[in-house]
């Protein structure tokens, strides 16, 4: 199901596999009433003639096992929720380039910084992985978090193990960064395009972008390459209809 609405909050938005926003500042009328804009804006989404879809990506379900209500208020995969607050302590579980990216991004703002990660080798860019480790950043590898609890005044107790034995220790909060899913919910096609242009197979007029047709290589500037390949690729499909 795919919704258009004015409103992202509302209970169809929410229901909805997909919702696009067409929502606009105010309707043509004087007492902003009648839906003359925001039908307009309902109609012209409906009937585009091409669509790139960027959609990017979301957080991959960690899987840790949250014990208590305080324990899970302490665990985010939103690096920017905690980042204005005070700096204080944070585990970061994952080994790839977001966490190392999280890591060193925290650490320079004067957070206590440590990653734990299963595989015995990070996944991130050896770039990435040098400069945490010439920074102030707790690295361990081998580790697999399996639990979290509340320790009490406000922070939290991760367990789990540490190539095979038993592992636990303490931090303010738990940020993870386990990997991401492809936000193609708008894409019927099993495979996504490989091309340059981004051009979804046996659908005329669709095309991807960045993150959402990428299992790798997910860089803001190859996101911003792509999605000009799709701009153009768009623009060559629009002026031969």
């Amino acid at each position: 199901v795919i919704a258009f609405t004015g409103a992202p909050e509302s209970r169809i938005a929410q229901a909805a596999d997909v919702a696009l926003d067409c929502s606009v500042e105010r309707e043509a009328d004087p007492l902003n009433l009648a839906p003359t804009a925001s039908a307009i804006a309902a109609q012209a989404l409906g009937d585009a003639l091409a669509l790139v879809v960027a959609t990017g990506t979301s957080p991959r379900a960690h899987g840790l096992r949250i014990e208590s209500a305080e324990a899970a208020a302490r665990v985010t995969d939103d690096v920017l929720s905690i980042l204005p607050g005070r700096p204080s302590s944070v585990i970061i579980v994952g080994g790839g380039d977001a966490a190392f990216d999280y890591a060193l991004t925290l650490s320079s703002k004067g957070w206590e910084t440590a990653v734990v990660f299963r595989k015995d080798r990070p996944a991130a860019l050896r770039l990435l992985v040098e400069r945490v480790e010439a920074g102030r950043v707790k690295v361990c590898p081998g580790v697999a978090v399996e639990a979290v609890s509340s320790a009490g005044e406000g922070g939290v107790a991760l367990r789990g193990r540490h190539r095979g034995e038993p592992w636990e220790r303490r931090a303010d909060w738990v940020l993870t960064a386990v990997g991401r899913e492809p936000e193609n919910a708008l894409l019927r096609s099993p495979r996504l395009p490989s091309g340059l242009t981004g051009e979804v197979d046996a659908e005329p007029g669709l095309f991807a972008a960045g993150d959402v047709r990428r299992s790798t290589s997910r860089q803001a500037v190859i996101a911003a390459g792509d999605g000009m390949a799709s701009a153009m690729a768009v623009a060559a499909f629009l002026a031969g209809r």
